[in-house]
């Protein structure tokens, strides 16, 4: 009997005080899980299922193997310099690797911040705590210690409008909720990997996947301005020395047909999305599960979804 596969997508892996503090949107959107959460996490996947890595992936999803018992994917998303800080570690102690998915634009000098992680800034850097905003012509106004307000003000309409948005439209939206807040909308410390540490990954057994240029969502992108995107994500693998991407995480797990005959074309063998299922042998539709700062996730959730008991 063969085995089944899981893919996990992290993005921060935080200590556990980062909850309660600047922190906390990553941790309200789903987006941070806090150390003790991770480690009991790769506790329990090294007790019940093989942990297997990008090129044992691309050979079960071609055909040319097996899996001999259920595994799974460690993948981390956006390149957070958490992933070297306390994700690593936690993996090095069981002899076990995983894959970083890097958007482009966080490797410049300076880095250029992603636009989520400029919203998440302004929201907890906030000194003013109602504002309104006026996004694609609907007014808001908010407060930010209504639960109900704060709870949209992380992933409601208005911040998916933004990141969606072009260029001058996406920082003008920033710029007015850096107004209402009273706040930067621009990280105030160092959020991303350096391509020192990533090369470092590579030396232990990591490897590295492209999540795009800018992270915007291909589907938003028409076929030359997807193609341009990436270009430049090759372009900055080769500048930076790391070896040619053969995955990659759709930026906001956005898919569509058209975008997926791009990557294609683009000589990409494995396109991961989220979907929280076991992954089907679809190559550029890879599902993933978005793992949360539950410390049995793995055996509440996943070993069940494998068909397995804790």
């Amino acid at each position: 009997m063969t085995g089944q596969l899981a893919v996990l997508c992290y993005h921060r892996v935080l200590p556990d005080a980062d909850r309660t503090g600047d922190s906390w949107p990553y941790f309200s959107r789903g987006t941070a899980v806090s150390l003790s959460s991770f480690a009991r996490q790769v506790e329990q996947l090294t007790q019940y299922v093989t942990l297997v890595d990008e090129a044992a992936v691309s050979a079960w999803i071609d055909g040319r193997t097996e899996l001999d018992a259920p595994s799974a994917w460690i993948t981390f998303d956006d390149g957070y310099a958490d992933v070297v800080e306390h994700a690593a570690p936690v993996l090095a102690a069981v002899d076990a690797a995983a894959s970083v998915f890097v958007t482009t634009c966080t490797l410049a000098t300076p880095p250029r911040a992603l636009p989520a992680d400029r919203w998440y800034s302004a929201l907890a850097r906030a000194r003013r705590r109602r504002g309104t905003l006026v996004v694609g012509g609907h007014r808001w106004a908010f407060d930010l210690d209504r639960p109900d307000d704060r709870a949209r003000l992380v992933d409601g309409p208005e911040r998916r409008r933004c990141l969606q948005a072009p260029e001058e439209e996406r920082d003008a939206i920033l710029a007015m909720l850096g107004e209402a807040l009273d706040a930067p909308a621009e990280p105030s410390r160092r959020l991303y990997l350096l391509a020192e540490e990533l090369r470092g990954l590579v030396r232990r057994g990591w490897s590295i996947g492209a999540h795009g240029a800018t992270h915007r969502p291909f589907p938003v992108l028409d076929p030359p301005a997807l193609t341009a995107e990436l270009d430049e994500v090759d372009q900055a693998f080769a500048r930076y020395g790391f070896p040619r991407p053969a995955a990659l995480a759709y930026p906001d797990a956005a898919w569509s047909e058209g975008s997926e005959g791009i990557v294609a074309t683009h000589g990409y063998r494995l396109g991961l999305l989220l979907g929280n299922q076991v992954t089907p042998r679809q190559p550029l539709r890879i599902c993933r599960f978005v793992v949360p700062d539950e410390p049995r996730w793995v055996e509440q959730t996943l070993l069940p979804a494998l068909g397995r008991r804790g």
